[in-house]
């Protein structure tokens, strides 16, 4: 395979071909993609045959599915060798089941993102987490498959992996309050926001770096956002935490 090959799992599937999004590949499939996404996202396991019916043709009446996996397996195959010669090879059957095979010098954010969250977990270098928090938010445009429909079966890890990233995010912050590198803190916050608009602490921790800036006004405008985004969303009004907040930026 001599295309240079970068899948993206957060947020939106998208295969990368040179740095050409191939969007086309999957356009008449859903269940192809569908099948490619949850071999990626088991990440080399080997899935048997009878859990990919499970999970991908649970809802399907009136079509043989054991015929029916046979002939999507063929035709993926065929699909993405059309889009970088010897890329169907990564879908193998193996034991009863099949799995991907990822060659090395393929990227795919998922794995690399997983690699970070573990990494971070074992560092002890304040400057160290701050590099691999930095490329975790680069890399985390949005949760796990956020923009695909028909991915229940994914809705545990992309859970399991928003909880790990935004407690990264807080260690993040945390770092840069002690190395008081307030405008850097307004930047990840920003980032962090849109991945989870809800989470109260990041807009806590935006309004107060952004009132170390010296830009209140910019903090006070965050605020009313934020109220406006729960009455809208939520029907609710913000946390007494939130509220409280409020009152130490007025004064």
């Amino acid at each position: 395979m001599k295309d240079v090959i970068r899948i993206q799992m957060m947020d939106t599937f998208t295969i990368y071909v040179n740095e050409q999004a191939a969007e086309h590949v999957f356009s008449r499939s859903r269940k192809g993609m569908a099948l490619v996404q949850y071999l990626i996202v088991l990440q080399g396991q080997v899935v048997p045959r009878q859990q990919l019916l499970d999970d991908l043709w649970a809802d399907d009446q009136g079509i043989n599915p054991e015929n029916a996996l046979k002939t999507l397996i063929s035709r993926m195959r065929t699909m993405l060798n059309g889009i970088s010669e010897g890329l169907g090879d990564c879908i193998r059957a193996e034991r009863g089941g099949y799995r991907w095979v990822n060659p090395p010098e393929m990227k795919i954010d998922l794995y690399e993102i997983e690699d970070l969250l573990a990494k971070i977990d074992q560092e002890k270098d304040g400057k160290r987490v701050c590099a691999l928090c930095a490329r975790l938010v680069e890399l985390y445009t949005g949760d796990l498959l956020r923009n695909n429909t028909q991915v229940e079966w994914a809705l545990t890890r992309a859970v399991s992996l928003h909880n790990r990233y935004i407690a990264a995010v807080y260690r993040y912050v945390d770092v840069l309050k002690a190395e008081h590198n307030h405008n850097q803190i307004v930047e990840v916050c920003r980032q962090a926001i849109d991945v989870d608009p809800f989470d109260d602490h990041l807009h806590m921790e935006l309004m107060t770096g952004l009132i170390e800036t010296k830009r209140t006004s910019e903090a006070l405008a965050q605020y009313r956002h934020v109220v406006h985004m729960y009455y809208r969303y939520l029907g609710v009004d913000p946390s007494k935490e939130m509220r409280e907040f409020y009152k130490q930026i007025i004064h």
